[in-house]
């Protein structure tokens, strides 16, 4: 009995100074991360947020402040860290309510995670300094290991996310020890190089290079369903929220930032996502706007402003901003918006054209094959021309426009001349025809 007892003292002494140890490691070498300090800094010393943002970069980069607050007359901040999960947003609206009460928390839902649950390991690294109870870091830990088995990474995360040179760990030390200094220091010059930071949480991007190579590839490809969206961790962690915002006396809304038609129509995977998420909603009683959807008399097609497959620059989203907060005010005022948005079947059947068309080439025993395909609507009938292009830019009919969207030629009949494929729709044949890219 004597020997049992000391064995337990010494269990309880070695995850003592375990965990003592792992602290004291991950206070000397966990990395702080400078657009995280930034925003949960500002947060924290914003007065009164009555409305609350929270995400990941499509929320940080797409919902802008200033028009929310002028068309609601309502404070507000945009707290969103980018590649964020569910699991993190909730630990986020945690962290939101140990300082503020705002009176509208407003989700911004990406449909993505319901086929990748998984939370990068970087993104809890980065949020975790920042979670003021310990009981709240210790349950989003295990809520996002539970879905990689990364406990080992996420539990310890000195490991992987360090300062790699001396400098950068003395100054990272500094921030350990004075955080407010630091950030008046180092963080702020964060906010001097990012003109378009608003201090309230919104970044967006400022006219850039388009990002040709990931557009093209987004836009031109078709994404089959291999799975089913794994919707129940997303159920449960919604349902957490909307507990979460009734015991704070909030209101709980989800919305869901605009996308180009290609991937709305070309990916299988929204479209049951964002279905099972209205189905969530509309069981938990949590209003669910749908902006991917939304008619163009509320907000214009975003495709032009888009420099990276989900993301638009700084004029995208203040036209998105402009809807968003134009839709909240009238939800607040207790008017029906739904008018403003499509069902899926409503937005395919309004893309009434070909948005775009691919190729690819194949050669085998000395034959060409040409495979082309395209997105549009769902009324749309493509039809597919193939003409072999001389020098000159004389063009030679290989297959005349028909449903078929295969042509095979013999190699030598395409001898110093170039493959254009037309597409144009059988049901308008107004409408000019697309001309199909090599994928």
């Amino acid at each position: 009995m004597q020997y049992f007892k000391k064995w337990q003292v010494h269990i309880a002494l070695f995850v003592t100074v375990f965990f003592a140890l792992n602290f004291l490691m991950g206070f000397f070498f966990q990395k702080i991360e400078g657009n995280a300090m930034l925003t949960m800094h500002d947060m924290t010393y914003t007065d009164n947020i009555e409305i609350c943002f929270i995400g990941d970069s499509l929320c940080r980069r797409h919902i802008g402040n200033k028009q929310i607050e002028k068309q609601l007359d309502m404070n507000s901040f945009n707290l969103s860290i980018s590649n964020i999960g569910i699991e993190g947003s909730y630990a986020l609206m945690q962290e939101s309510f140990q300082i503020h009460h705002p009176k509208i928390v407003v989700y911004v839902y990406n449909p993505i995670y319901c086929y990748s649950p998984e939370e990068p390991i970087i993104v809890q690294n980065i949020l975790w300094p920042f979670l003021q109870k310990i009981d709240a870091k210790v349950a989003y830990t295990l809520n996002v290991s539970r879905l990689d088995g990364a406990y080992m990474d996420r539990f310890f995360p000195w490991r992987t996310f360090h300062p790699e040179t001396i400098e950068d760990f003395m100054l990272n030390l500094s921030g350990k020890i004075d955080r407010e200094n630091f950030y008046n220091i180092k963080i702020k010059n964060i906010q001097n190089k990012t003109q378009n930071y608003d201090k309230k949480g919104f970044c967006p991007y400022l006219y850039v290079k388009h990002n040709t190579k990931a557009l093209h590839k987004i836009m031109n490809q078709k994404v089959v369903k291999s799975q089913d969206a794994n919707m129940t961790r997303q159920s449960m962690v919604i349902q957490k929220m909307k507990r979460l915002c009734d015991k704070n006396k909030c209101k709980l809304i989800l919305i869901t930032s605009p996308e180009m038609p290609q991937i709305l129509l070309g990916d299988e995977q929204y479209q049951e996502a964002y279905s099972e998420a209205n189905i969530i909603c509309n069981k938990y009683g949590v209003p669910f706007f749908n902006f991917a959807y939304a008619k163009e008399e509320l907000i214009p097609n975003l495709t032009d402003f888009f420099y990276s497959p989900h993301h638009f620059e700084v004029t995208g989203a203040e036209l998105f901003s402009e809807a968003l907060s134009k839709v909240l005010k009238e939800y607040l005022e207790g008017q029906d918006v739904s008018s403003y948005f499509y069902t899926h079947e409503e937005y395919a059947r309004s893309k009434d054209y070909i948005l775009n068309g691919w190729y690819t080439e194949t050669v085998k025993n000395k034959e060409i094959t040409y495979d082309a395909d395209s997105i549009h609507g769902s009324t749309v009938k493509p039809e597919y021309q193939f003409v072999a292009v001389e020098k000159d830019g004389k063009e030679i009919i290989l297959q005349d426009y028909y449903c078929t969207s295969k042509c095979v030629v013999r190699e030598e009949t395409m001898k110093k001349r170039t493959i254009r494929i037309y597409i144009r729709n059988a049901a308008n044949e107004a409408q000019k025809p697309v001309i199909a890219i090599k994928k």
